[in-house]
């Protein structure tokens, strides 16, 4: 006897390709590295470089009151200062600069020689009011040259950064720069 033979179907086609490697969860992601801020730099060589006041000056060269001051800028030729002479007991000098993306660090140099040398302040304000915080202080001459600074403010929004010079002497030998 004969056992009848079928036809086998026909392969049935696919539109999908069969992978031919293990399906691997996907790697782990971190969050993106943020761009850092632009460095701002300020060297008052033309002006006071967004920076506000009525009370410091620019100037090139040593300041006019002898043992007092620097004799030149740290870098380049200008710099900005708080003059002591003719200033009554308690006078008050302050620049200011409001910073709309944030800061991280600010650095910068002083200059706080003489005898009758009274209290630098930076001031910080988030947001740009007028509640400010002290982030860097310094009292009493530190000799004739400029010393650096760096000082960490990290936010993220605007920033209203505040350089006081408060002299608690009178004395005309007390120029901070």
């Amino acid at each position: 006897t004969s056992v009848p033979t079928m036809p086998l179907p026909s392969p049935i086609p696919t539109t999908t390709p069969v992978p031919t490697t293990p399906i691997t969860s996907p790697l782990p992601t971190t969050a993106p590295t943020p761009v850092p801020t632009p460095a701002i730099v300020s060297d008052f060589e033309s002006s006071f470089d967004a920076w506000t006041t009525s009370t410091f000056l620019r100037r090139s060269g040593s300041t006019p009151t002898s043992s007092t001051g620097p004799d030149s800028a740290h870098t380049n030729s200008y710099y900005a200062y708080a003059e002591a002479t003719g200033n009554t007991l308690g006078g008050h000098f302050s620049m200011d600069r409001t910073f709309e993306h944030g800061v991280a660090t600010i650095s910068f140099e002083d200059h706080m020689f003489g005898v009758a040398m009274c209290t630098a302040l930076l001031q910080g304000s988030d947001g740009g009011v007028a509640n400010y915080t002290t982030l860097w202080a310094k009292s009493g001459d530190q000799g004739a040259a400029w010393h650096s600074a760096s000082v960490s403010v990290e936010t993220e929004g605007t920033q209203r950064l505040k350089f006081e010079y408060i002299a608690t002497a009178f004395s005309d030998v007390a120029d901070f720069a």
